[in-house]
């Protein structure tokens, strides 16, 4: 479960950039099941996304990335599909209007594609706390929140503009340094070039990651080190 903040970063980043397309004219029909890919679950969890509660499972598929596209041809007639590098996002319409999504990302060459499947409302609520516990930039507007009350992690989300990203990375630098957060990857030296950082804490003993794209979306994850 270690690399779940770094998937939950992918899901959101996928989601939030992603370039939407069809692979195949629009018929009614969905999954032929449950778990359509076959994926071999091994963690099934809640998570609250903006204030509604809701179920993410993970999972791993013992399949050729160009077999899964053919499964998902052959299993999905109304899905749409985005793409982002060797990542996809499968969501697929239900009656209720909500969707079912399955995000697959290529680990590594040669092992597993890993599977997140959550059942969400085709439209999150745009009004929600931001926790006191991510940090924020000035200005920034919000539009997603993830907590995840099993291993007490949060995840949120923003878009934020007259910053680069190592400007962006800079500002979140000096709040968490003042929060005795102390940066490991040592990005802010990176010549202006940086976008990210893994930040640690001792009392409590906590993780942070922090990454900002150059379209303006600034992603931070946190949790508890066990």
């Amino acid at each position: 479960m270690r690399f779940c903040g770094i998937a939950v970063i992918m899901v959101l980043a996928l989601t939030a950039q992603a370039r939407v397309f069809s692979l195949w004219p629009r018929t009614s029909g969905g999954g032929a099941s449950d778990n359509p890919l076959e994926a071999r679950e091994f963690s099934k969890e809640p998570v609250i996304i903006n204030g509604v509660k809701l179920e993410m499972s993970l999972g791993l598929i013992n399949m050729h990335q160009n077999d899964i596209i053919i499964s998902i041809q052959q299993q999905f007639k109304n899905a749409k599909v985005a793409g982002g590098g060797a990542n996809l996002l499968i969501m697929c319409p239900e009656e209720d209007g909500w969707q079912q999504r399955y995000l697959l990302i290529k680990i590594r060459e040669g092992l597993p594609v890993l599977q997140i499947a959550m059942r969400v409302p085709t439209k999150l609520p745009d009004k929600f706390d931001w926790p006191r516990q991510l940090p924020i930039l000035p200005n920034a507007k919000p539009f997603r929140v993830m907590s995840f009350p099993q291993r007490n992690a949060l995840y949120g989300a923003f878009t934020y503009d007259h910053f680069t990203t190592a400007e962006a990375l800079d500002r979140i630098s000096g709040t968490l340094n003042s929060e005795e957060w102390v940066p490991i990857g040592k990005e802010q030296a990176n010549y202006g070039a940086a976008s990210g950082e893994i930040f640690l804490r001792k009392s409590p003993s906590s993780v942070m990651l922090v990454n900002f794209t150059q379209e303006g979306i600034g992603f931070v994850y946190t949790r508890p080190m066990k």
